[in-house]
């Protein structure tokens, strides 16, 4: 199991960085999302897991 850094609660979902990983990722409970580059960046991965409008985009 990797260790890992919490960043922050962002929203209610925990913005983290796990050792060997440039990036961050953010944890959705059953899943860790995708790496990306900044805190920001994880951030908006949050916002648009919340968004109601992204169930009819996809």
């Amino acid at each position: 199991m990797f260790d890992r850094k919490d960043i922050e609660t962002y929203r209610g979902y925990l913005i983290l960085q796990y050792d060997g990983e440039e990036g961050y990722r953010v944890d959705f409970g059953t899943m860790r999302s995708k790496l990306v580059e900044t805190v920001e960046e994880a951030r908006h991965l949050v916002d648009f897991s919340l968004s109601p409008e992204k169930w009819d985009s996809v």
